[in-house]
C-alpha cells in the first residue's frame, strides 16, 4: 500500500484484525522491546494508554495458538518424522522455553506502566 506521501507499507492480511494496541505489541515482547516502544510511541501524537493485563492477554494467546497449530500439524498433517521434529523443536524452544519469560516480561511491563 502507499500512502499520501508515496511511502511503501507491506501489510500481511492473513492476521489482519481488530484489536487494541496491546494485540500488535505482544509480537516485539522479546526482542528489543523498549527501542521497539520508544518508537512506537513517537508515532501518535497524543499520550497512549497500555494495559499490561490485556498484552498479557494477547501474548499467551499467540503462544497458545502457535502451540496449539504445531501440534495439530504433528498430530493430522505432517506427512514425514523429519516434518515432525521439526515441529517439536519449534514447540521446545520458541513456545515452551519462554513461558517464564512472558512472566518476566509482563511483570516489567506492568512496572513501566506504574
Amino acid at each position: 500500500m502507499l500512502d499520501g506521501h508515496n511511502n511503501l507499507y507491506i501489510i500481511d492480511w492473513e492476521s489482519a484484525m481488530i484489536a487494541p494496541r496491546e494485540a500488535d505489541l505482544r509480537h516485539y515482547m522479546f526482542e528489543d522491546f523498549d527501542y521497539f516502544m520508544e518508537k512506537y510511541v513517537e508515532e501518535f501524537e497524543e499520550p497512549i494508554k497500555l494495559d499490561s493485563d490485556i498484552l498479557g492477554f494477547y501474548v499467551y494467546r499467540s503462544h497458545l495458538a502457535n502451540l496449539t497449530n504445531w501440534l495439530s500439524r504433528m498430530l493430522y498433517y505432517n506427512q514425514s518424522q523429519e516434518q515432525n521434529e521439526s515441529d517439536l523443536e519449534c514447540i521446545t524452544f520458541h513456545c515452551m522455553d519462554r513461558w517464564d519469560m512472558v512472566e518476566e516480561k509482563m511483570k516489567d511491563f506492568h512496572r513501566q506502566l506504574t
